[in-house]
């Protein structure tokens, strides 16, 4: 027999009625945003893929050239969405200079130690007129700043429960160095990019599915916080695009 849905949970349908069709999650504009980038002739670099994951599925292989993934977990060796994968340290990507057309990086900006070296990097082997595109949390959300007052072992059993673990078998450390739309446009400049188009987007709260109570918050903040445009700067998400001079 299944394990029952605890009597607090969200119920499936509530969540379908408010988040299914039409409604357009951040990762599918995203990814779109992504698709319209690309061409057959593309090389593309996934910044982190990690292993084959169902969750924000873009799989470009066999659409354009060839698609390379560098990560610190070696899992990432195993990821059948990938042309090719590389283990890195985290701070150096182990290609030769100007050989990128677009660079991916979808949640991992908040796991990143080393900001600075880390954009620079991907500026380094974009070619010119190349585009970073980024998808990651944003600091100021209350959610996220909540979480960060979190006692450590706390934040562990989050993480764990967004299976956010690392090739050690431990927790990917989170840092939030790079959350920020100041942050992230003062490291664009550092590295080298020309233009930035730096999106803010509220995300439903699917987090707090497992309990009603906050969940239903969670929906109403939802709604404002995309009809205010005074919330903006505390929406849940941050993408964008930055670009390489031509």
């Amino acid at each position: 027999m299944g394990s029952k849905r605890h009597f607090l949970a969200v119920p499936p349908r509530w969540e379908h009625a408010l988040y299914g069709t039409p409604y357009q999650h951040t990762e599918v504009i995203y990814n779109q945003w992504i698709e319209s980038a690309v061409r057959p002739g593309s090389v593309v670099l996934e910044v982190g893929p990690g292993p084959p994951t169902p969750y924000f599925p873009l799989n470009l292989r066999g659409r354009v050239k060839r698609v390379i993934g560098a990560d610190v977990d070696p899992a990432v060796l195993t990821n059948e969405r990938l042309d090719e994968a590389y283990v890195t340290d985290g701070r150096k990507v182990p290609l030769e200079d100007g050989c990128v057309d677009v660079a991916i990086s979808t949640y991992v900006l908040e796991h990143v130690g080393f900001p600075v070296e880390h954009f620079r990097q991907i500026a380094r082997v974009l070619k010119a007129g190349g585009d970073f595109f980024f998808l990651t949390v944003n600091i100021w959300h209350p959610t996220v700043m909540a979480y960060r007052l979190l006692p450590a072992s706390f934040k562990n059993h989050v993480l764990s429960a967004f299976g956010k673990r690392g090739p050690d078998g431990e927790n990917y450390p989170v840092y939030f160095r790079a959350n920020s739309e100041r942050v992230i446009r003062r490291l664009a400049r550092r590295a080298g990019f020309g233009s930035a188009d730096i999106r803010h987007r509220e995300q439903p709260p699917h987090y707090f599915r497992g309990f009603l109570p906050f969940w239903l918050p969670g929906v109403l903040y939802e709604r404002v916080a995309r009809a205010c445009a005074l919330l903006r700067p505390v929406t849940s998400t941050l993408y964008g695009r930055l670009s390489k001079p031509a």
